[in-house]
């Protein structure tokens, strides 16, 4: 492949990427998306001289990235080059299966916590009717004021 056919290539990449993102945005309302920059010398400077070499920085970029949301640390930059496609493809697979199972997780530990408050708004409604004139009672070894007093 001479390097006219690699820049032609490389150029035509970026171009369809951004088609694509200003299609996405074009759909509805209020969608945005970072464009990237066609300036071959700009990617010439990151040592991108092909649309496969583009292709492999942009997913090396989503898996630091999503390697960050999930995890909370930055990983290797060098090691993540250094990967294989297939391999970052199996990363980034690895990672969505990690944050569907946080999210799900969440899920579950926020059905706890309103179960938990419905119970113990519960209890307290009931402490309060068992106690309707406000005064002082015990309890837990306390004396304690009734709900809202």
């Amino acid at each position: 492949m001479t390097n006219t056919t690699m820049t032609t290539d490389l150029a035509t990449r970026l171009a369809t990427i951004n088609a694509s993102a200003r299609a996405w945005m074009a759909e509805a309302p209020n969608r945005f998306a970072g464009m990237l920059t066609e300036d071959l010398a700009h990617w010439e400077g990151y040592g991108i001289h092909t649309a496969q070499e583009l292709d492999k920085y942009l997913l090396a970029t989503e898996v630091y990235e999503f390697t960050k949301s999930v995890y909370g640390y930055k990983p290797s930059w060098k090691g993540l080059m250094e990967s294989s496609m297939e391999e970052l493809q199996r990363a980034l697979e690895s990672l969505s299966q990690a944050a569907e199972m946080e999210a799900k997780a969440e899920e579950e530990r926020d059905a706890w916590f309103k179960a938990e408050d419905a119970y113990n708004a519960e209890v307290d409604a009931h402490e309060r009717s068992l106690n309707p004139e406000g005064e002082l009672f015990w309890k837990d070894g306390f004396w304690q004021a009734p709900l809202g007093a």
